[in-house]
Protein backbone atom coordinates (compact mmCIF):
# COMPACT_ATOMS: atom_id res chain seq x y z
CA UNK A 1 0.00 0.00 0.00
CA UNK A 2 1.55 3.32 -1.00
CA UNK A 3 1.80 6.22 1.47
CA UNK A 4 1.00 9.81 0.59
CA UNK A 5 3.20 12.59 1.96
CA UNK A 6 1.69 16.04 1.92
CA UNK A 7 3.52 19.26 2.63
CA UNK A 8 5.27 20.23 -0.52
CA UNK A 9 3.83 21.81 -3.65
CA UNK A 10 2.47 18.48 -4.71
CA UNK A 11 1.59 15.37 -2.71
CA UNK A 12 4.19 12.66 -3.05
CA UNK A 13 3.39 8.94 -3.17
CA UNK A 14 6.00 6.78 -1.40
CA UNK A 15 6.30 3.02 -0.99
CA UNK A 16 6.78 1.35 2.41
CA UNK A 17 10.45 0.69 1.73
CA UNK A 18 11.07 4.30 0.73
CA UNK A 19 9.21 5.49 3.85
CA UNK A 20 11.34 3.27 6.14
CA UNK A 21 14.49 4.59 4.50
CA UNK A 22 13.22 8.16 4.90
CA UNK A 23 12.43 7.61 8.59
CA UNK A 24 15.88 6.10 9.22
CA UNK A 25 17.56 9.04 7.52
CA UNK A 26 15.50 11.47 9.64
CA UNK A 27 16.40 9.60 12.85
CA UNK A 28 20.08 9.63 11.95
CA UNK A 29 20.15 13.30 11.01
CA UNK A 30 20.56 15.96 13.67
CA UNK A 31 18.09 18.79 13.95
CA UNK A 32 20.40 21.30 12.30
CA UNK A 33 20.99 19.00 9.34
CA UNK A 34 17.24 18.69 8.85
CA UNK A 35 16.77 22.46 9.21
CA UNK A 36 19.36 23.10 6.47
CA UNK A 37 17.16 21.30 3.99
CA UNK A 38 14.28 23.72 4.69
CA UNK A 39 13.88 27.27 3.43
CA UNK A 40 15.32 29.95 5.78
CA UNK A 41 11.88 31.22 6.87
CA UNK A 42 10.54 27.74 7.62
CA UNK A 43 13.79 26.78 9.36
CA UNK A 44 13.58 29.86 11.60
CA UNK A 45 9.97 29.10 12.56
CA UNK A 46 10.96 25.47 13.27
CA UNK A 47 13.83 26.64 15.51
CA UNK A 48 11.45 28.93 17.42
CA UNK A 49 8.96 26.08 17.78
CA UNK A 50 11.67 23.72 19.07
CA UNK A 51 12.95 26.37 21.50
CA UNK A 52 9.41 26.99 22.79
CA UNK A 53 8.84 23.27 23.15
CA UNK A 54 12.07 22.87 25.12
CA UNK A 55 11.13 25.83 27.33
CA UNK A 56 7.68 24.31 28.03
CA UNK A 57 9.22 20.94 28.89
CA UNK A 58 11.76 22.62 31.16
CA UNK A 59 9.05 24.67 32.88
CA UNK A 60 6.96 21.52 33.37
CA UNK A 61 9.94 19.72 34.94
CA UNK A 62 10.64 22.66 37.26
CA UNK A 63 6.97 22.88 38.30
CA UNK A 64 6.89 19.13 38.92
CA UNK A 65 10.02 19.19 41.07
CA UNK A 66 8.73 22.21 43.02
CA UNK A 67 5.40 20.46 43.60
CA UNK A 68 7.24 17.35 44.77
CA UNK A 69 9.44 19.34 47.15
CA UNK A 70 6.42 21.26 48.50
CA UNK A 71 4.53 17.98 49.01
CA UNK A 72 7.57 16.42 50.71
CA UNK A 73 7.98 19.47 52.97
CA UNK A 74 4.27 19.41 53.84
CA UNK A 75 4.45 15.71 54.65
CA UNK A 76 7.46 16.27 56.93
CA UNK A 77 5.63 19.10 58.70
CA UNK A 78 2.55 16.93 59.18
CA UNK A 79 4.67 14.11 60.60
CA UNK A 80 6.44 16.56 62.94
CA UNK A 81 3.11 17.96 64.17
CA UNK A 82 1.72 14.46 64.70
CA UNK A 83 4.81 13.42 66.68
CA UNK A 84 4.65 16.57 68.80
CA UNK A 85 0.97 15.95 69.55
CA UNK A 86 1.63 12.32 70.49
CA UNK A 87 4.51 13.30 72.75
CA UNK A 88 2.42 16.05 74.33
CA UNK A 89 -0.47 13.62 74.92
CA UNK A 90 1.88 11.00 76.37
CA UNK A 91 3.49 13.51 78.71
CA UNK A 92 0.12 14.87 79.84
CA UNK A 93 -1.20 11.36 80.49
CA UNK A 94 1.82 10.04 82.38
CA UNK A 95 3.14 13.04 84.31
CA UNK A 96 1.04 14.93 86.79
CA UNK A 97 2.42 18.34 87.74
CA UNK A 98 3.86 18.58 91.25
CA UNK A 99 3.79 21.87 93.07
CA UNK A 100 6.17 22.43 95.94
CA UNK A 101 5.57 25.21 98.43
CA UNK A 102 9.09 26.33 99.36
CA UNK A 103 7.79 28.68 102.08
CA UNK A 104 6.31 25.88 104.19
CA UNK A 105 8.77 24.21 106.60
CA UNK A 106 9.59 20.62 105.78
CA UNK A 107 9.45 17.83 108.32
CA UNK A 108 11.94 14.96 108.32
CA UNK A 109 10.82 11.75 109.99
CA UNK A 110 13.40 9.11 110.93
CA UNK A 111 12.52 5.62 111.92
CA UNK A 112 14.68 3.49 114.17
CA UNK A 113 13.45 0.12 113.03
CA UNK A 114 13.90 -0.20 109.28
CA UNK A 115 13.73 -4.00 109.38
CA UNK A 116 10.55 -5.56 108.14
CA UNK A 117 9.25 -8.36 110.24
CA UNK A 118 8.67 -11.43 108.15
CA UNK A 119 5.62 -13.29 109.23
CA UNK A 120 5.26 -16.89 108.29
CA UNK A 121 1.90 -17.83 106.88
CA UNK A 122 -0.30 -20.54 108.26
CA UNK A 123 1.04 -23.53 106.33
CA UNK A 124 -1.76 -25.82 107.47
CA UNK A 125 -4.34 -23.72 105.59
CA UNK A 126 -2.22 -23.72 102.39
CA UNK A 127 -2.16 -26.40 99.71
CA UNK A 128 0.96 -28.46 99.01
CA UNK A 129 1.55 -26.50 95.82
CA UNK A 130 1.21 -23.14 97.64
CA UNK A 131 3.66 -24.35 100.31
CA UNK A 132 6.16 -25.41 97.66
CA UNK A 133 5.87 -22.10 95.76
CA UNK A 134 6.20 -20.04 99.00
CA UNK A 135 9.29 -22.01 100.04
CA UNK A 136 10.88 -21.54 96.62
CA UNK A 137 10.14 -17.78 96.42
CA UNK A 138 10.99 -16.83 100.00
CA UNK A 139 13.63 -19.34 101.07
CA UNK A 140 14.93 -20.73 97.80
CA UNK A 141 14.14 -24.26 99.01
CA UNK A 142 12.84 -26.93 96.69
CA UNK A 143 10.39 -29.23 98.47
CA UNK A 144 9.31 -32.63 97.22
CA UNK A 145 5.59 -32.52 96.51
CA UNK A 146 5.38 -36.29 96.56
CA UNK A 147 5.62 -36.18 100.37
CA UNK A 148 2.63 -35.51 102.57
CA UNK A 149 1.67 -31.99 103.54
CA UNK A 150 2.78 -32.57 107.17
CA UNK A 151 6.21 -33.83 106.04
CA UNK A 152 6.59 -30.83 103.73
CA UNK A 153 5.75 -28.42 106.57
CA UNK A 154 8.25 -30.13 108.92
CA UNK A 155 11.00 -29.88 106.27
CA UNK A 156 10.11 -26.24 105.62
CA UNK A 157 10.30 -25.38 109.34
CA UNK A 158 13.83 -26.82 109.42
CA UNK A 159 14.89 -24.13 106.89
CA UNK A 160 13.20 -21.22 108.71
Amino acid sequence: MPLIIKGGKEPKIVSKKEMKDLLKSIENNTTEEVLKTLSPEVAERRRETLANKAARENAALIAESQAASVAEKLEKEQIQVAVEEKVKDAVVETVAPITVDMAAPSIVVETKNDKKEKTTPDFTSMTKKEIDVWADENLGVQLDRRHTKVTMIEELKKHL
